[in-house]
């Protein structure tokens, strides 16, 4: 006799949004993150779910979501998903994006430099037939209320001559840490992706670009810039050059194609 699985009162539900938030060595911002995304969620999504992915993190990030879930206020599902180890935010992010449930999928950054208003923007778009949204901190209308220091604006600008240089995707800030997403196109963009890193990005506007789907930008509001940044200048930039001929490689011999 087969068993069927009894679904949580969460699975019977439909999930209109999921967000994704992923985190490494969190434990002095993770908590309030959490608390200000359910609180906006509540107010404007409630049919809304929170998906936490650590990325192996040392410093008590993942005890400290758990302890907000016991107590969790909200009428908001969140989900800890723990990665086996540390490797990289791209790993994270696919690992999110294949456990969610939302119609609608945005990823944003722990420390939420974004305004999260600007969700009421990417979802409409998305239901109205927008496959992917993308946030551009050089569009006219995006508001930069964050100093970006100046060594970050010349990396990512060399870094983009050398994405144009290589791919034709027609999109000037491919950095953003913030885009969302509709269901079907999350999970087959994400289905093939290869690289585990920052350049995960990159990846997913040449596999949005290869299967046509439909991508528009939208402006963001920027409102903090982690001075301690994640990137190591020294260490990831040539990290993140190597990626992008391995995805440059990947296009060259058909390696998505082949990708289940």
């Amino acid at each position: 006799m087969t068993q069927t699985k009894k679904l949580t009162v969460h699975e019977q539900q439909r999930v209109e949004l999921s967000i994704i938030i992923p985190a490494y060595n969190e434990i002095s911002l993770i908590a309030k993150s959490v608390h200000e995304t359910l609180s906006f969620l509540s107010r404007n999504f409630p049919n809304s779910e929170l998906l936490i992915v650590d990325d192996g993190s040392t410093d008590g990030t993942v005890a400290a979501v758990f302890e907000f879930i016991k107590t969790n206020p909200y009428n908001i599902h969140i989900e800890m998903i723990e990665n086996k180890g540390n490797f990289g935010k791209g790993f994270s992010i696919k690992n999110g994006v294949m456990s969610s449930r939302g119609e609608v999928i945005v990823f944003t950054d722990a420390d939420l430099p974004y305004d999260l208003s600007s969700l009421k923007m990417i979802v409409p778009a998305i239901q109205s037939g927008i496959d992917m949204m993308a946030g551009s901190r050089v569009s006219a209308d995006s508001v930069i209320n964050a100093k970006v220091p100046l060594p970050r604006k010349i990396f990512s600008y060399i870094y983009q001559l050398f994405v144009k240089f290589l791919f034709n995707i027609g999109i000037t800030d491919t950095q953003c840490g913030f885009k969302g997403f509709s269901q079907p196109t999350a999970l087959a963009i994400f289905s093939k992706t290869q690289i585990n890193g920052f350049g995960f990005d990159i990846e997913s506007f040449v596999l949005a670009r290869k299967y046509k789907y439909r991508v528009e930008t939208f402006p963001v509001i920027l409102n903090t810039y982690r001075e301690e940044s994640r990137i190591n200048f020294v260490k990831d930039i040539p990290k993140m050059i190597y990626d992008l001929l391995r995805v440059k490689i990947n296009l060259m011999f058909g390696t998505y194609d082949r990708v289940e």
